[in-house]
Protein backbone atom coordinates (compact mmCIF):
# COMPACT_ATOMS: atom_id res chain seq x y z
CA UNK A 1 0.00 0.00 0.00
CA UNK A 2 1.09 3.65 -1.04
CA UNK A 3 -0.06 6.94 0.24
CA UNK A 4 0.91 10.63 -1.57
CA UNK A 5 3.07 13.08 0.54
CA UNK A 6 -0.56 15.08 0.08
CA UNK A 7 -2.41 12.92 2.05
CA UNK A 8 0.72 11.93 4.55
CA UNK A 9 0.59 15.37 5.54
CA UNK A 10 -3.28 15.52 5.79
CA UNK A 11 -2.34 12.30 7.82
CA UNK A 12 -0.01 13.90 10.59
CA UNK A 13 -0.17 17.41 11.12
CA UNK A 14 -4.28 17.81 11.08
CA UNK A 15 -4.69 14.10 12.41
CA UNK A 16 -6.68 13.00 9.38
CA UNK A 17 -7.06 9.31 10.21
CA UNK A 18 -10.74 9.81 9.11
CA UNK A 19 -9.65 10.80 5.62
CA UNK A 20 -7.06 7.82 5.68
CA UNK A 21 -9.44 5.41 6.94
CA UNK A 22 -11.38 5.29 3.63
CA UNK A 23 -8.45 4.96 1.49
CA UNK A 24 -6.96 1.75 3.14
CA UNK A 25 -8.37 -1.92 4.36
CA UNK A 26 -9.06 -1.64 8.20
CA UNK A 27 -5.81 -3.60 9.24
CA UNK A 28 -3.65 -1.45 7.34
CA UNK A 29 -5.49 1.52 8.97
CA UNK A 30 -5.55 0.20 12.19
CA UNK A 31 -1.39 -0.63 11.88
CA UNK A 32 -0.74 3.11 10.32
CA UNK A 33 -2.95 4.38 13.30
CA UNK A 34 -1.34 2.67 16.25
CA UNK A 35 2.19 3.45 14.96
CA UNK A 36 1.04 7.53 14.51
CA UNK A 37 0.06 7.60 18.23
CA UNK A 38 3.11 6.11 19.68
CA UNK A 39 5.15 8.90 17.73
CA UNK A 40 7.99 8.61 18.36
CA UNK A 41 8.80 4.89 19.88
CA UNK A 42 10.02 3.54 16.19
CA UNK A 43 14.04 5.13 17.33
CA UNK A 44 13.48 2.72 19.85
CA UNK A 45 12.57 -0.35 18.42
CA UNK A 46 15.56 -1.01 17.07
CA UNK A 47 14.52 -4.71 15.71
CA UNK A 48 11.18 -4.76 15.42
CA UNK A 49 11.68 -6.24 11.66
CA UNK A 50 13.64 -9.38 13.33
CA UNK A 51 12.71 -12.00 15.80
CA UNK A 52 14.87 -10.45 19.27
CA UNK A 53 13.13 -13.01 21.86
CA UNK A 54 16.06 -14.42 22.89
CA UNK A 55 18.00 -11.47 22.83
CA UNK A 56 15.58 -10.23 25.04
CA UNK A 57 15.71 -13.24 27.37
CA UNK A 58 19.10 -13.12 27.31
CA UNK A 59 18.80 -9.70 28.92
CA UNK A 60 16.18 -10.03 31.41
CA UNK A 61 18.16 -12.91 32.41
CA UNK A 62 21.13 -10.13 33.45
CA UNK A 63 18.96 -8.07 35.00
CA UNK A 64 19.17 -4.75 31.94
CA UNK A 65 15.66 -2.82 31.20
CA UNK A 66 14.19 -3.93 27.73
CA UNK A 67 12.20 -1.23 26.13
CA UNK A 68 8.93 -2.16 24.67
CA UNK A 69 8.06 -2.93 21.17
CA UNK A 70 4.93 -1.44 19.98
CA UNK A 71 5.36 -1.37 16.57
CA UNK A 72 6.42 -4.34 14.62
CA UNK A 73 4.73 -3.50 11.15
CA UNK A 74 7.76 -2.17 10.06
CA UNK A 75 8.25 0.91 6.68
CA UNK A 76 4.81 1.90 5.22
CA UNK A 77 5.72 3.20 1.84
CA UNK A 78 5.24 7.21 0.99
CA UNK A 79 5.75 9.20 -2.39
CA UNK A 80 6.67 12.70 -2.58
CA UNK A 81 5.07 15.03 -5.01
CA UNK A 82 8.04 14.81 -6.98
CA UNK A 83 7.58 11.17 -6.73
CA UNK A 84 10.90 10.08 -4.75
CA UNK A 85 10.63 6.64 -2.33
CA UNK A 86 9.92 7.65 0.70
CA UNK A 87 8.72 5.57 3.89
CA UNK A 88 7.30 6.35 7.70
CA UNK A 89 7.52 4.46 11.18
CA UNK A 90 5.91 5.63 14.19
CA UNK A 91 5.66 8.66 13.11
CA UNK A 92 8.90 8.78 11.33
CA UNK A 93 9.47 9.40 7.99
CA UNK A 94 12.88 8.73 6.41
CA UNK A 95 13.32 10.74 2.80
CA UNK A 96 16.01 10.35 0.86
CA UNK A 97 18.76 12.41 1.81
CA UNK A 98 19.43 16.23 0.95
CA UNK A 99 22.91 16.48 -0.43
CA UNK A 100 22.86 19.92 0.79
CA UNK A 101 22.01 20.30 3.96
CA UNK A 102 21.38 23.53 6.03
CA UNK A 103 23.89 22.66 8.63
CA UNK A 104 26.51 21.54 6.41
CA UNK A 105 26.20 24.89 4.01
CA UNK A 106 30.36 25.73 4.99
CA UNK A 107 33.34 26.37 3.62
CA UNK A 108 34.13 22.70 3.21
CA UNK A 109 30.77 20.78 2.92
CA UNK A 110 30.49 17.64 4.47
CA UNK A 111 30.80 13.84 2.67
CA UNK A 112 27.42 11.45 3.16
CA UNK A 113 27.94 7.93 3.41
CA UNK A 114 23.78 6.68 3.95
CA UNK A 115 21.22 7.56 1.33
CA UNK A 116 18.41 8.22 4.08
CA UNK A 117 17.84 10.63 6.46
CA UNK A 118 14.58 11.05 8.81
CA UNK A 119 12.03 13.84 9.42
CA UNK A 120 9.35 13.89 12.21
CA UNK A 121 6.62 16.01 11.80
CA UNK A 122 4.51 18.07 14.56
CA UNK A 123 1.26 17.39 15.28
CA UNK A 124 0.16 19.25 18.37
CA UNK A 125 -2.32 16.53 19.40
CA UNK A 126 -0.14 13.31 19.34
CA UNK A 127 3.26 15.35 20.63
CA UNK A 128 1.32 16.33 24.04
CA UNK A 129 0.02 13.03 24.95
CA UNK A 130 -3.15 14.12 25.65
CA UNK A 131 -1.63 17.13 28.17
CA UNK A 132 -4.28 19.84 27.69
CA UNK A 133 -2.17 21.73 30.26
CA UNK A 134 1.14 21.52 28.11
CA UNK A 135 -0.81 22.19 24.73
CA UNK A 136 -1.80 25.49 26.62
CA UNK A 137 1.75 26.43 27.75
CA UNK A 138 3.20 26.12 24.12
CA UNK A 139 0.33 28.30 22.76
CA UNK A 140 1.34 30.84 24.63
CA UNK A 141 4.80 30.41 25.49
CA UNK A 142 8.05 30.05 23.37
CA UNK A 143 9.72 27.25 22.84
CA UNK A 144 11.66 25.29 25.43
CA UNK A 145 15.67 25.71 25.05
CA UNK A 146 18.23 22.35 25.05
CA UNK A 147 21.81 23.87 25.95
CA UNK A 148 24.46 21.77 25.34
CA UNK A 149 26.73 23.39 28.18
CA UNK A 150 29.61 21.28 26.99
CA UNK A 151 28.99 19.99 24.38
CA UNK A 152 30.33 16.76 22.28
CA UNK A 153 33.38 17.06 19.95
CA UNK A 154 31.53 16.56 16.91
CA UNK A 155 28.40 19.23 18.02
CA UNK A 156 28.15 21.79 15.33
CA UNK A 157 28.95 25.18 17.05
CA UNK A 158 25.20 26.78 17.61
CA UNK A 159 25.91 30.03 18.99
CA UNK A 160 21.65 31.02 18.54
CA UNK A 161 18.99 29.19 19.23
CA UNK A 162 18.53 26.35 16.41
CA UNK A 163 15.12 24.41 15.52
CA UNK A 164 15.78 20.46 16.06
CA UNK A 165 17.70 19.31 13.07
CA UNK A 166 15.27 16.67 11.81
CA UNK A 167 11.87 18.07 13.79
CA UNK A 168 12.42 21.70 13.24
CA UNK A 169 8.56 22.56 13.88
CA UNK A 170 8.78 20.79 17.61
CA UNK A 171 8.71 23.34 20.06
CA UNK A 172 11.88 23.39 21.69
CA UNK A 173 15.10 25.18 20.47
CA UNK A 174 18.78 24.24 20.65
CA UNK A 175 21.65 25.90 21.40
CA UNK A 176 25.52 25.60 22.65
CA UNK A 177 25.65 29.19 23.65
CA UNK A 178 26.16 29.16 27.75
CA UNK A 179 24.36 33.10 27.90
CA UNK A 180 20.82 30.50 27.73
CA UNK A 181 21.72 28.55 30.79
CA UNK A 182 18.98 30.44 32.78
CA UNK A 183 16.28 30.00 30.03
CA UNK A 184 16.73 26.34 29.66
CA UNK A 185 14.95 23.50 30.58
CA UNK A 186 17.21 21.05 29.88
CA UNK A 187 20.96 21.60 29.85
CA UNK A 188 23.75 18.68 28.98
CA UNK A 189 26.81 18.14 29.69
CA UNK A 190 29.22 15.28 27.57
CA UNK A 191 30.55 13.21 30.04
CA UNK A 192 34.39 13.01 28.26
CA UNK A 193 34.85 16.69 28.72
CA UNK A 194 33.00 17.98 31.47
CA UNK A 195 34.36 21.00 33.79
CA UNK A 196 35.60 20.16 37.41
CA UNK A 197 32.29 20.49 38.92
CA UNK A 198 28.98 21.26 37.37
CA UNK A 199 27.29 24.49 37.25
CA UNK A 200 24.46 25.18 39.67
CA UNK A 201 20.86 24.96 38.91
CA UNK A 202 19.69 28.11 37.63
CA UNK A 203 16.10 26.96 39.34
CA UNK A 204 15.12 23.95 41.15
CA UNK A 205 13.06 22.12 38.31
CA UNK A 206 15.93 22.77 35.50
CA UNK A 207 16.86 19.28 34.22
CA UNK A 208 20.84 17.95 33.64
CA UNK A 209 21.43 15.41 31.17
CA UNK A 210 24.44 13.59 31.46
CA UNK A 211 25.57 12.50 27.54
CA UNK A 212 28.12 10.23 26.63
CA UNK A 213 28.68 7.92 22.99
CA UNK A 214 32.08 6.17 24.51
CA UNK A 215 32.67 3.32 26.97
CA UNK A 216 33.57 3.28 30.55
CA UNK A 217 36.96 1.62 29.58
CA UNK A 218 37.85 4.27 26.80
CA UNK A 219 40.70 5.89 27.82
CA UNK A 220 39.39 9.61 27.30
CA UNK A 221 36.76 9.08 29.58
CA UNK A 222 38.61 7.28 32.31
CA UNK A 223 40.16 10.49 32.69
CA UNK A 224 37.14 12.70 31.99
CA UNK A 225 36.54 15.15 35.57
CA UNK A 226 33.18 12.93 35.37
CA UNK A 227 34.69 10.57 37.82
CA UNK A 228 34.87 14.33 40.08
CA UNK A 229 32.47 13.25 43.33
CA UNK A 230 30.70 16.87 42.15
CA UNK A 231 29.03 15.29 39.43
CA UNK A 232 27.93 11.98 41.21
CA UNK A 233 23.98 12.68 41.82
CA UNK A 234 23.21 15.82 39.61
CA UNK A 235 22.14 14.19 36.63
CA UNK A 236 18.14 13.72 36.10
CA UNK A 237 18.50 12.41 32.54
CA UNK A 238 21.13 10.29 30.46
CA UNK A 239 21.29 10.11 26.68
CA UNK A 240 24.20 7.35 25.80
CA UNK A 241 24.87 4.55 23.50
CA UNK A 242 22.98 2.01 25.75
CA UNK A 243 19.55 0.99 25.58
CA UNK A 244 18.68 1.37 29.27
CA UNK A 245 18.88 5.55 29.00
CA UNK A 246 16.85 7.85 29.72
CA UNK A 247 17.03 8.76 26.07
CA UNK A 248 19.05 5.96 23.94
CA UNK A 249 21.14 7.36 21.10
CA UNK A 250 22.52 4.53 19.13
CA UNK A 251 25.39 4.94 16.40
CA UNK A 252 23.00 3.74 13.46
CA UNK A 253 19.21 2.64 12.58
CA UNK A 254 18.69 -0.57 10.51
CA UNK A 255 15.14 -1.02 8.67
CA UNK A 256 14.35 -3.80 6.21
CA UNK A 257 14.10 -1.85 2.74
CA UNK A 258 10.63 -2.07 1.07
CA UNK A 259 12.69 -2.07 -2.34
CA UNK A 260 15.73 -3.43 -1.75
CA UNK A 261 18.01 -2.37 -4.93
CA UNK A 262 18.93 -4.91 -7.77
CA UNK A 263 22.82 -5.25 -8.50
CA UNK A 264 25.10 -6.99 -10.81
CA UNK A 265 26.96 -8.51 -7.69
CA UNK A 266 29.28 -10.97 -9.95
CA UNK A 267 30.51 -7.61 -11.54
CA UNK A 268 31.02 -6.30 -8.21
CA UNK A 269 32.93 -9.08 -7.15
CA UNK A 270 34.92 -8.94 -10.29
CA UNK A 271 36.71 -5.74 -9.65
CA UNK A 272 38.06 -6.88 -6.18
CA UNK A 273 41.44 -7.77 -5.64
CA UNK A 274 42.02 -7.26 -2.23
CA UNK A 275 40.90 -9.66 0.80
CA UNK A 276 40.76 -7.84 4.15
CA UNK A 277 41.11 -4.38 4.88
CA UNK A 278 40.93 -2.60 8.14
CA UNK A 279 40.68 1.15 9.44
CA UNK A 280 42.34 2.04 12.68
CA UNK A 281 43.56 5.35 14.27
CA UNK A 282 43.86 4.52 17.77
CA UNK A 283 46.67 1.95 18.16
CA UNK A 284 46.24 -0.12 21.19
CA UNK A 285 42.66 -0.84 22.96
CA UNK A 286 40.80 -2.62 26.17
CA UNK A 287 39.31 -5.35 23.26
CA UNK A 288 42.91 -6.22 22.55
CA UNK A 289 41.68 -5.98 18.64
CA UNK A 290 45.29 -5.60 17.64
CA UNK A 291 46.32 -8.47 18.90
CA UNK A 292 43.64 -10.08 17.28
CA UNK A 293 43.88 -9.01 14.17
CA UNK A 294 48.04 -9.27 14.71
CA UNK A 295 46.87 -13.52 14.62
CA UNK A 296 44.37 -13.38 12.33
CA UNK A 297 47.36 -12.18 9.52
CA UNK A 298 49.23 -15.48 10.33
CA UNK A 299 46.52 -17.03 8.39
CA UNK A 300 45.24 -14.22 5.82
CA UNK A 301 45.63 -11.19 4.61
CA UNK A 302 45.24 -8.00 6.38
CA UNK A 303 45.73 -4.30 4.74
CA UNK A 304 46.04 -1.77 7.70
CA UNK A 305 45.30 1.48 7.11
CA UNK A 306 45.45 4.49 9.25
CA UNK A 307 48.00 5.36 12.32
CA UNK A 308 48.05 1.38 13.26
CA UNK A 309 49.03 0.47 9.82
CA UNK A 310 51.04 1.08 6.55
CA UNK A 311 48.55 2.28 4.06
CA UNK A 312 46.81 5.48 4.10
CA UNK A 313 43.49 6.89 2.99
CA UNK A 314 42.39 10.57 3.67
CA UNK A 315 40.33 10.50 6.57
CA UNK A 316 38.50 14.16 5.86
CA UNK A 317 36.88 12.39 3.26
CA UNK A 318 35.44 9.39 4.15
CA UNK A 319 33.12 9.22 1.24
CA UNK A 320 35.94 8.45 -1.11
CA UNK A 321 38.05 7.17 0.77
CA UNK A 322 35.28 3.99 1.88
CA UNK A 323 33.71 3.58 -1.33
CA UNK A 324 37.26 2.74 -2.50
CA UNK A 325 38.06 0.40 0.06
CA UNK A 326 34.57 -1.35 -0.60
CA UNK A 327 35.74 -1.71 -4.30
CA UNK A 328 38.41 -2.80 -3.54
CA UNK A 329 38.13 -5.50 -0.89
CA UNK A 330 35.91 -8.30 -0.04
CA UNK A 331 35.80 -8.08 3.56
CA UNK A 332 36.07 -4.94 5.94
CA UNK A 333 37.34 -4.97 9.79
CA UNK A 334 34.95 -3.53 12.56
CA UNK A 335 36.08 -3.94 15.58
CA UNK A 336 35.05 -2.20 19.18
CA UNK A 337 38.01 -0.66 20.69
CA UNK A 338 36.12 -2.21 23.92
CA UNK A 339 33.80 -4.70 24.45
CA UNK A 340 30.32 -3.36 26.03
CA UNK A 341 26.94 -4.05 26.37
CA UNK A 342 24.88 -2.33 23.38
CA UNK A 343 28.21 -0.61 21.86
CA UNK A 344 28.00 -1.33 18.31
CA UNK A 345 29.83 1.97 16.95
CA UNK A 346 30.02 3.42 13.70
CA UNK A 347 32.87 1.17 12.42
CA UNK A 348 29.85 -1.28 12.01
CA UNK A 349 27.49 1.22 10.82
CA UNK A 350 29.09 3.26 7.49
CA UNK A 351 30.57 0.58 5.75
CA UNK A 352 26.89 -1.63 5.85
CA UNK A 353 25.35 0.36 2.87
CA UNK A 354 28.33 -0.62 0.80
CA UNK A 355 29.30 -3.53 -1.46
CA UNK A 356 31.65 -5.19 1.32
CA UNK A 357 31.15 -7.70 3.81
CA UNK A 358 31.63 -5.70 7.46
CA UNK A 359 33.07 -8.16 9.88
CA UNK A 360 32.32 -6.88 13.63
CA UNK A 361 33.77 -8.04 16.55
CA UNK A 362 31.30 -6.93 19.66
CA UNK A 363 29.52 -8.34 22.66
CA UNK A 364 27.90 -11.70 21.46
CA UNK A 365 24.27 -11.29 21.28
CA UNK A 366 24.57 -7.53 20.89
CA UNK A 367 24.39 -7.17 17.26
CA UNK A 368 20.79 -9.22 16.93
CA UNK A 369 19.42 -6.20 18.35
CA UNK A 370 21.17 -3.85 15.76
CA UNK A 371 21.07 -5.95 12.86
CA UNK A 372 19.44 -8.98 10.70
CA UNK A 373 21.89 -11.96 11.27
CA UNK A 374 23.17 -13.14 7.43
CA UNK A 375 24.30 -9.44 6.18
CA UNK A 376 27.43 -9.53 8.04
CA UNK A 377 30.30 -11.79 9.89
CA UNK A 378 29.76 -12.14 13.44
CA UNK A 379 33.31 -12.97 14.53
CA UNK A 380 31.99 -14.56 18.16
CA UNK A 381 30.70 -17.19 16.15
CA UNK A 382 34.34 -18.40 15.80
CA UNK A 383 36.28 -19.59 18.47
CA UNK A 384 39.57 -18.03 17.62
CA UNK A 385 41.15 -15.63 14.80
CA UNK A 386 42.05 -18.87 13.11
CA UNK A 387 38.81 -20.41 13.31
CA UNK A 388 37.38 -16.80 11.28
CA UNK A 389 40.34 -16.83 8.21
CA UNK A 390 39.00 -20.18 7.90
CA UNK A 391 35.64 -18.99 6.87
CA UNK A 392 36.80 -15.54 5.68
CA UNK A 393 38.88 -18.04 2.84
CA UNK A 394 36.31 -20.21 2.00
CA UNK A 395 33.47 -17.29 1.43
CA UNK A 396 36.95 -15.93 -0.78
CA UNK A 397 37.34 -18.85 -2.78
CA UNK A 398 33.12 -19.67 -3.11
CA UNK A 399 31.38 -16.64 -5.16
CA UNK A 400 27.96 -18.11 -4.64
CA UNK A 401 28.54 -17.70 -0.77
CA UNK A 402 30.00 -14.21 -0.91
CA UNK A 403 27.22 -12.79 -3.00
CA UNK A 404 24.61 -14.23 -0.86
CA UNK A 405 25.93 -12.51 2.33
CA UNK A 406 25.32 -8.63 0.16
CA UNK A 407 22.41 -9.77 -1.11
CA UNK A 408 21.01 -10.47 2.37
CA UNK A 409 22.73 -6.77 3.52
CA UNK A 410 21.38 -5.02 0.67
CA UNK A 411 17.66 -6.48 2.15
CA UNK A 412 18.24 -3.29 4.88
CA UNK A 413 18.47 0.34 4.89
CA UNK A 414 21.33 1.80 7.13
CA UNK A 415 20.34 5.35 8.71
CA UNK A 416 22.94 7.64 10.54
CA UNK A 417 23.76 10.88 10.60
CA UNK A 418 27.83 12.98 9.70
CA UNK A 419 28.95 15.13 11.91
CA UNK A 420 32.09 17.00 10.70
CA UNK A 421 34.48 17.57 13.00
CA UNK A 422 36.34 20.84 12.24
CA UNK A 423 39.90 22.16 12.75
CA UNK A 424 40.19 26.04 13.15
CA UNK A 425 39.96 26.81 9.83
CA UNK A 426 36.31 24.56 9.44
CA UNK A 427 38.29 22.31 7.27
CA UNK A 428 37.05 18.78 7.79
CA UNK A 429 39.63 16.71 10.03
CA UNK A 430 37.42 13.42 10.31
CA UNK A 431 33.73 12.63 10.26
CA UNK A 432 31.41 11.35 13.59
CA UNK A 433 28.47 9.40 12.47
CA UNK A 434 25.42 8.91 14.78
CA UNK A 435 21.74 8.68 15.27
CA UNK A 436 21.09 10.79 17.68
CA UNK A 437 18.59 13.91 15.89
CA UNK A 438 15.85 11.78 16.58
CA UNK A 439 16.47 10.58 19.76
CA UNK A 440 16.68 14.47 20.18
CA UNK A 441 13.35 15.13 18.97
CA UNK A 442 12.47 12.26 21.67
CA UNK A 443 13.83 14.25 24.46
CA UNK A 444 12.04 17.79 23.18
CA UNK A 445 8.69 15.93 23.25
CA UNK A 446 9.80 14.33 26.82
CA UNK A 447 10.06 17.24 28.24
CA UNK A 448 6.36 18.66 27.27
CA UNK A 449 4.91 15.79 28.87
CA UNK A 450 7.08 14.80 32.17
CA UNK A 451 5.45 12.46 34.52
CA UNK A 452 6.10 11.55 38.04
CA UNK A 453 9.11 10.85 39.26
CA UNK A 454 11.04 11.77 35.68
CA UNK A 455 12.53 14.68 37.11
CA UNK A 456 13.96 12.77 40.00
CA UNK A 457 17.95 12.59 40.25
CA UNK A 458 19.86 9.88 39.58
CA UNK A 459 21.64 8.24 42.92
CA UNK A 460 25.43 7.76 41.78
CA UNK A 461 25.93 7.87 37.54
CA UNK A 462 29.20 7.02 37.98
CA UNK A 463 27.64 3.72 39.29
CA UNK A 464 24.76 3.69 36.48
CA UNK A 465 27.14 4.24 33.91
CA UNK A 466 30.65 1.58 34.98
CA UNK A 467 27.78 -1.10 36.50
CA UNK A 468 30.07 -3.95 34.99
CA UNK A 469 29.52 -2.62 31.55
CA UNK A 470 32.45 -4.22 29.47
CA UNK A 471 33.86 -7.46 29.65
CA UNK A 472 37.68 -8.68 28.95
CA UNK A 473 37.89 -10.60 25.77
CA UNK A 474 37.87 -14.67 25.27
CA UNK A 475 38.86 -15.32 21.68
CA UNK A 476 42.17 -14.09 22.02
Amino acid sequence: MCITLKNFKLAFPQLSLVYLRGKMKTSTFFKLAAGILVTLSGLRVITNNFDNSNVKASLLSKGREIRNSSSGFGLQSVKSDTGENMWIENGVIYRPIKKESPTMMEKHPAPRLTNYEPFVPFNETLFFTGSKTAAAESLRRKKKIILWYTPARYTPPMPELEPMRFCPEFPCSVTTNNKYFNESSLVIFNGQIVGAKPPARAYPNQLFMFHNQEPPINIFFKNSKFHNKEWLNVFNWTMTYRADSTIPSYYGLVRKHPNPPRKDYYKILSKKNGTVAWMVSHCGSPSKRDEYVKELQKYMNVDIYGACGSFKCERGNDEKCNTEIAIKYKFYLAFENGLCHDYISEKFFRFMPLDIITVSRAIKGDLDRHAAPGGFVDTTLYSSPKELAEYLTYLDKNDEEYIKILKEKDRYIYMFEDYAIRDSDRAIKYIHYHYEAVPFCETCQKLWNLKDNESDRINNIQEWFDQKACIEPDDI
